[in-house]
């Protein structure tokens, strides 16, 4: 049975209003040959208003998947056509603001024939009505005069820009203003020159059509009114800086229009000889319509009070968004209130000061799409000199055009073209649906969107081999990664299995024999993305995460390869990202693979902890390439924004969304190494009694002479009997050590209670010593002296000269270091590792002696040069930056020669560690005697003591005779001194200071960043100085230390003030105090001032026994150290002790009983992996422990359950 319908059969409609007069079309389509047929078809059928009507919808699709585009004007004049293909970027859109000189007779005239452009009129017509201005008739029925008035040229320029009076263009800039919105054409910056200013202000909403008309009018009026000298503006053809040299007196530069034009304003005889003398010389010169006034100078300031008042009382301040960009306040400026609002204040101050058109161009992207609005195109010619030659910018409307209407849709044709979407349906009536019998079929035009001259190949069935039991179809694919290959930026080679199921919608992907991927095959009815099914997905995607900072691509990837991943170029894909790692942008070349594991990393950065996760599984991967942009060529790349919503586990970036990411805990390597365990302490630069003890003191003063005095007499003995005399000691040297000492017996030493050292065991032997002994024989181990002679090379005494000298050098290079009598000091054995043992230091160590050096030294990458200052004539080549003196210098026939030798193998900059005996030295001249042959120097330049050695404060008198600063000093008490010097540093003219008095005080950050730069172009000897009086523990010396990697960072030095006691004194740090002078003197890079000793934080090696001792402590948890072996259960000191309260609901409670559950039990036997627990908890430092009882701070019983770390004292 077959039923038939009658069809539509309405009455006739009347043809639709906008039938015959000038419409604008636009279309879109993926070849040009595309749009120009549907171009013309619609030019066929111009009368049909619907047909267009149901095209128009498909017009603006995005460039990336419908490059071409095109439009034409319907019933128009004559025949327009242009197409272009466009950028697949978007193009951001500004409106550029005309001012004074665009107004002419008629102007707005035709385009009253515009709906919306007649309603935004005789809206501000009613609003004008009661200052007696008739807006309407000064558009329809002016003869041309008025328009030369000011309060005229003012409210028409800002009515036709943005609706406001008679004849400023500001009427004409609201109504087009009003009229492009209504085209859903809206702005992404706006720049104005002068009077323009007040179209930005309606087009950014901070005033209404109707503030911004009588703003306008009150500008003329009060102008108008003023009586103010006749004035001139004249455009002159040079740059800003030429015509502010070249303006006599009574003349100014009002206007910075381009970088090669200004306008001029001032006394009108003035402005005018000026011009004339300007263009005797060949300058460009062209008169300015501003009605005798000569705006943006200072007669503009008699103006300024009366204004201000009559603004006060129209304009209600709103706060400027960042896209309108001010040309009256100079861009240093912008942060000041006045440039902060729309104001009285505000457009006052457009009044009086200079326009810096030029300077607000600047701001305006490379690529954009400049629409002048305005009702003449007054500023074409500007724009194209300063504007990128990618931008496109267009007029509105053209003085004395004969159809404006034509030529308004012209331009937005062209904006069209280049990439900018609109509706020109919106200017007409809409259309009336259904459309009306007649109407063409526009099915042949939706057809020409796509394009057909391409062939696709698909995979069908029968590519798809069959098994023998004809259960499944599968192919192999095996993935080419050679330099041909597009995929060349794979690792390794790659088969993949695919596998169909037949009879279902299933498929398998396997890589040898393991499944990779499974899912379902189906075709999906329109949208399937969740942000386009779902609303409150599709909001969060759209909003804007308000963050401190965002992260840069190298910090990103510097903090993913601390974590442990190691990504190549083609896989760092992610371009930025906030701190959260919630949003972001990801790098899309058109490669799938690289783009999709961008979103992999973007979950994991926006994880809590900083573990390392693999991802293992995903429960579903959305990819839709009709959202997706499209390639942007070989060699290039474009940003997509990317989101990830953590409650519905979503991340999403282009036509691609990944859902339900599961990651698995990395097992860490078995350490490889013993880890490096360091205390910090504070080390003063000039310390005394590092080593000995009171009691130690007391004891070698007491037994000294004695032992000697015993050594002597059994040397004596020894001698004087047959056989003994080649063992025996030579006379005079013994004589020489102890000639004033008197004979005694011996001491019972072992009546005292001795200390525990090197200096007890050799006096213990000496004291115990007869004639009957051979002495040499004595000591054949030499144990004793060999403690005593490197007591001061411990790590604690010499490892913290070692890491100033590293800290006041680069580490660009190697440490280049010379041992002088490397033979028998050895010290290369401790300095060498000291070095090596920092991981941004390497060192060039070189071994000078007349003897060869000890096989070790092979072991130690040491350097041999046989080189030795008492016979040696020359110096070895080259300078190092530490020079090493054990001993070196007593030996010396003339020290004061030796130190100008020595200085000369130094670099400026450079240290010289020097250790020498200053202490009980008739004891250590003994034991040289003993060991070898002692050297017998007699200068008299200064007191010594044995011929060969000085004292303490005698060697520093030395030094400072050379002009070396003792950086630090450090001795035993009982024997030798280390010093470490440095040349003093030249002083600089005038060192900078930063003070930080507060911790969480950061104003200081702002003043230090524009110090850093004027240290790039600064002198060498130039320093920045920081000063940080702080008690609280801060990270001063941290900031310091990455300072100091910044290109100017070697000249950044910093005084710390870090008393422990409140009575300690604090020193004055000012450019003249004698204190800071000493400091500049000694240049280093840190200084730490504590209870009265200058000096520096010092890591030290942490014994066995300190670092594996226990403590008792308040808050502690219990935790397994290797999961699978219960036995290493132990309490852990908890975090929880630096809990400070911050007025939350978060307090501290008491656990009286918590349970050891079966989860567990689990963790700890490592039957269940950490991650196999939700909330990714994983990478805390424990994850026992579950449910818990106790007492909160009100003594309250409670009972709660956490997701972890609930196994202690308190939670």
């Amino acid at each position: 049975m077959v039923y038939i319908s009658r069809s539509y059969d309405a009455e006739p409609r009347e043809p639709h209003m906008a039938s015959e007069k000038p419409r604008l079309f636009t279309f879109s389509a993926r070849s040009e040959e595309g749009v120009r047929e549907v171009l013309k078809e619609v030019r066929k059928n111009a009368k049909s208003v619907e047909f267009q009507a149901l095209i128009q919808d498909s017009a603006n699709m995005p460039t990336n998947q419908v490059p071409f585009r095109g439009y034409t004007i319907i019933n128009g004049t004559s025949e327009v056509e242009e197409i272009n293909r466009c950028s697949p970027d978007r193009r951001p859109v500004w409106f550029i603001f005309a001012g004074i000189g665009s107004q002419w007779q008629g102007m707005g005239r035709k385009m009253m024939e515009l709906a919306k452009f007649r309603e935004t009129i005789d809206r501000l017509s009613t609003v004008l009505r009661q200052h007696d201005v008739d807006l309407h008739d000064l558009i329809m029925n002016d003869s041309g005069t008025k328009y030369g008035e000011v309060l005229t040229a003012y409210v028409g320029i800002v009515s036709i820009q943005t609706n406001t009076t008679p004849k400023c263009p500001s009427y004409f800039q609201i109504a087009l203003v009003d009229l492009l919105h209504t085209l859903h054409i809206f702005p992404d910056g706006l720049v104005g020159h002068s009077v323009g200013e007040f179209g930005c202000a309606y087009a950014d909403g901070s005033l209404t059509a109707e503030e911004t008309v009588q703003v306008a009018y009150w500008r003329g009026r009060c102008l108008q009114e003023a009586k103010l000298p006749r004035g001139k503006m004249v455009a002159i053809g040079l740059s800003w800086d030429e015509c502010n040299e070249l303006c006599p007196e009574g003349v100014v530069v009002a206007c910075h229009n381009s970088a090669e034009s200004v306008t001029i304003a001032g006394a009108y005889d003035a402005v005018t000889k000026f011009a004339e003398e300007l263009k005797a010389k060949g300058v460009f010169v062209r008169d300015v319509n501003s009605s005798n006034m000569a705006y943006h100078s200072p007669f503009m300031n008699e103006v300024a009070p009366v204004l201000k008042a009559k603004l006060e009382q129209v304009i209600t301040p709103k706060k400027r968004s960042p896209k309108w960009v001010s040309t009256s306040v100079p861009e240093a400026r912008w942060g000041e209130e006045l440039a902060q609002y729309s104001s009285a204040e505000y457009h006052v101050n457009n009044l009086v000061s200079a326009v810096l058109f030029q300077e607000g161009l600047q701001k305006v992207p490379s690529n954009a799409i400049a629409i002048e609005i305005a009702p003449h195109c007054l500023l074409q010619a500007i724009l194209k000199r300063s504007l990128s030659t990618e931008a496109t910018f267009v007029g509105l409307m053209k003085r004395f055009h004969e159809n404006n209407i034509e030529f308004f849709f012209n331009s937005l044709g062209k904006c069209f073209a280049n990439g900018m979407d609109l509706n020109p349906m919106k200017v007409y009536p809409p259309v009336q649906y259904p459309v009306p019998r007649g109407t063409p079929n526009v099915s042949t035009c939706i057809s020409k969107i796509w394009d057909h001259s391409v062939t696709w190949s698909a995979p069908h069935g029968e590519d798809f081999p069959t098994s023998g039991g004809g259960a499944s179809s599968g192919a192999v694919f095996e993935i080419d990664v050679s330099e041909e290959s597009p995929d060349h930026y794979i690792v390794r080679p790659v088969t993949l299995t695919v596998d169909l199921i037949q009879g279902t919608d299933q498929f398998n992907i396997c890589e040898n024999d393991t499944l990779v991927v499974d899912g379902n095959i189906y075709c999906p009815e329109g949208q399937f993305l969740d942000r386009d099914l779902y609303k409150n997905v599709r909001e969060y995607s759209s909003h804007e995460e308000t963050t401190d900072f965002q992260l840069t691509r190298e910090e990103i990837y510097r903090e993913l390869r601390l974590r442990g991943y190691e990504y190549g170029p083609a896989f760092e894909g992610i371009s930025s990202c906030s701190e959260t790692g919630l949003t972001g942008e990801l790098k899309w070349d058109g490669r799938w693979i690289t783009f999709t594991d961008a979103m992999l990393q973007t979950q994991i950065l926006s994880r809590t902890g900083t573990g390392l996760f693999l991802p293992t599984r995903i429960q579903s991967l959305k990819i839709d390439p009709r959202s997706q942009p499209g390639a942007p060529g070989e060699g290039k790349h474009i940003d997509i924004p990317v989101c990830t919503d953590q409650v519905l586990d979503l991340t999403f970036s282009g036509g691609v969304e990944l859902h339900g990411l599961h990651v698995t805990a990395a097992p860490f390597r078995g350490s490889q190494a013993a880890p490096v365990l360091e205390k910090c302490l504070f080390h003063p630069y000039l310390q005394d009694d590092v080593v000995a003890c009171t009691e130690l003191t007391a004891y070698v003063e007491r037994y000294v002479k004695p032992a000697l005095d015993n050594l002597k007499l059994s040397n004596c003995e020894c001698a004087t009997r047959s056989g003994c005399r080649k063992s025996s000691l030579n006379k005079e040297p013994m004589d020489c050590i102890t000639e004033d000492s008197t004979t005694q017996q011996n001491s019972n030493t072992q009546s005292d209670s001795l200390p525990s050292s090197a200096f007890t065991e050799l006096l213990t032997l000496l004291m115990d010593m007869n004639s009957d002994e051979n002495i040499l024989q004595h000591f054949h181990t030499e144990h004793v002296l060999e403690e005593l002679r490197t007591g001061m090379e411990s790590v604690e005494n010499l490892k913290p000269c070692i890491d100033i000298v590293l800290e006041n050098v680069s580490s660009s290079s190697p440490v280049s270091v010379l041992e002088v009598g490397a033979a028998k000091s050895t010290l290369y054995r401790k300095i060498v590792p000291s070095i090596t043992n920092c991981p941004t230091f390497s060192v060039n160590y070189t071994g000078a002696d007349k003897n060869p050096l000890p096989a070790d030294a092979k072991t130690f990458d040491v350097k041999f040069s046989q080189w030795d200052p008492s016979t040696s004539k020359s110096v070895p080549p080259g300078q190092v930056q530490l020079l090493v003196l054990k001993n070196v210098l007593h030996k010396q026939p003339d020290i004061d020669s030796m130190l100008e030798t020595v200085s000369t193998m130094v670099v400026p900059e450079g240290f010289i560690l020097v250790e020498e005996v200053t202490k009980n030295v008739p004891l250590y001249v003994a034991l040289e005697t003993i060991s070898d042959k002692l050297s017998n120097n007699n200068v008299q330049d200064v007191c010594r003591a044995c011929d060969s050695f000085l004292t303490e404060s005698s060697w520093v008198e030395v030094f400072t005779k050379h002009n070396y600063d003792v950086i630090c000093r450090k001795s035993d008490n009982l024997l030798s001194t280390l010093f470490l010097l440095r040349k003093k540093a030249v002083i600089p003219l005038s060192p900078t200071l930063i003070f930080i008095n507060e911790i969480t005080d950061f104003s200081w950050v702002d003043s230090l960043k524009s110090k850093m730069k004027t240290l790039d172009t600064s002198q060498a000897n130039s320093r920045l100085w920081i000063i940080a009086a702080v008690e609280d523990i801060s990270g001063i010396t941290g900031l310091i230390k990455s300072l100091r990697k910044e290109p100017s960072g070697g000249k950044v030095r910093c005084a710390l003030i870090s008393n422990t006691k409140q009575s300690s004194p604090r020193p004055i740090l000012t450019v003249e105090s004698v204190g800071f002078q000493n400091l500049i003197e000694k240049d280093l890079v840190i200084n730490v001032y504590r209870d009265g000793h200058w000096g520096s934080f010092r890591n030290l090696p942490l014994t066995e026994g300190g670092a594996a001792s226990e403590k008792q402590c308040e808050f502690a948890y219990v935790d397994i150290q290797t999961r699978g072996d219960l036995s290493s259960f132990r309490w852990i000191e908890s975090p929880l002790k630096y809990f400070q309260p911050d007025g939350s609901d978060t307090e501290l409670c008491s656990v009286y009983y918590t349970s050891l559950n079966f989860r567990d039990v689990m963790l700890a036997t490592g039957k269940l992996p950490p991650d196999a627990i939700p909330g990714h908890i994983a990478s805390q430092d424990c994850i026992l422990g579950l449910e818990f009882s106790g007492r909160d701070s009100k003594g309250s019983r409670i009972m709660g359950i956490l997701p972890a770390k609930v196994k202690t004292i308190v939670v």
